[in-house]
């Protein structure tokens, strides 16, 4: 290895080192700052005058911060059906420690469902999801671990190798991390190639692969989201396939904002494959239909292609929206807790979370 090379990975891992240091101790913000790409990542806890946490939606408190290393949640954030007031799933965006000292995002994705403030966490694997985001590695916010109910447990890389944490960064990116979202172009994009790993055992559809897809990131914006809330949030944009003009294509969309972090996440398919793999008459090809089972949770937030919800043109072509979960319904906690287990991030021999030592921090502030 080059001297060159050798002090660029010494300079990230002190780099990384100082990002974790930053978020034991607590950014705390105005309700008007700024604290960079990191600030829409992690969620939001309200402050009293004396800066200290306090019960409060961080979408209308006046003041508030970033979540700390290890510090417990005082709120639920969940999808919501208008229509019969039914809670499916709920979501988290916190700080943890990796197995290497570094800071990470860990998105929680519980499906325990009919959700109340005497909500008790629990992780289930059977039931339950998680994105384990890399920030201080690649340059990018990316997810270098997912877990989910169809695979299970995965590792993405950008380089074939799932060995270390570094190896893995850069695979599935979100956006970067600098400089700061206001100083974004208004849309960017890059083409990367993504390698899949099975980290369960592999079988059927789950066995490894790797695509070269297309992944574009937009400078925060105003969005009106289910709950009727506007946040500021960057949406990012994961496609499968990088010509959009394909026909059998799909992508999925994340938005993140400051107050909540992980906000809203959807999944696309072009109108075509779409109708292709589940027919012309299908609901879920019609984000429109009544009778689509998205209709009471996600039809307010318009794409700005087309002027309506969850129907988009891209490559010459129409897109539908079949799938969709906006967590911006906001429930208190009687009981603040760590949404954090110690079976997240841990299989096979490969272990990305350091569980203790994030527990621990809580300790320290």
């Amino acid at each position: 290895m080059s001297a060159l090379a050798t002090l660029s990975r010494r300079l990230a891992a002190v780099w990384a080192l100082a990002l974790a240091g930053l978020w034991l101790l607590g950014c705390s913000a105005s309700a008007a700052s700024d604290g960079g790409a990191i600030d829409y990542l992690v969620q939001d806890v309200c402050l009293d005058a004396a800066g200290r946490a306090v019960p409060g939606d961080p979408a209308s408190c006046p003041s508030r911060r970033d979540l700390r290393v290890g510090e417990p949640q005082r709120y639920l954030l969940t999808d919501r059906d208008r229509a019969t007031g039914v809670t499916f799933q709920a979501s988290s965006s916190i700080p943890v420690l990796g197995a290497d000292g570094s800071l990470m995002v860990l998105l929680v994705k519980n499906l325990e469902g009919s959700f109340g403030p005497n909500y008790r966490f629990s992780w289930s694997p059977t039931r339950d999801a998680f994105d384990l985001v890399d920030v201080s590695k690649s340059g990018f916010a990316s997810i270098v671990r997912t877990f989910d109910g169809g695979c299970l447990d995965q590792a993405l890389s950008r380089t074939g190798s799932r060995r270390t944490l570094a190896d893995r960064a850069g695979g599935w990116i979100l956006f970067p991390m600098t400089p700061a979202p206001a100083e974004w172009a208004p849309f960017q994009s890059r083409r990367l190639t993504t390698f899949r790993m099975q980290i369960s055992p592999k079988k059927g559809l789950c066995a490894d692969n790797h695509a070269t897809g297309l992944t574009s990131w937009s400078r925060p914006a105003r969005y009106v989201f289910e709950s009727g809330k506007t946040l500021s949030a960057i949406r990012s944009d994961h496609f499968a396939v990088a010509d959009l003009a394909q026909a059998e294509n799909s992508f999925e969309r994340t938005y993140f904002s400051r107050e909540y972090g992980l906000t809203r996440w959807e999944a696309w398919q072009t109108l075509a494959y779409c109708q292709k793999t589940l027919g012309t008459a299908d609901p879920r090809c019609s984000p429109a239909d009544p009778a689509n089972p998205w209709y009471g949770r996600c039809t307010r937030l318009i794409e700005p292609t087309t002027g309506r919800a969850g129907i988009a043109r891209y490559g010459g072509q129409v897109w539908v929206r079949i799938f969709c979960r906006d967590q911006t319904h906001y429930i208190p906690l009687n009981r603040p807790q760590l949404f954090l287990s110690p079976g997240i991030g841990r299989g096979s021999a490969l272990l990305d979370i350091d569980y203790a030592g994030t527990v621990a921090a809580a300790g320290k502030q």
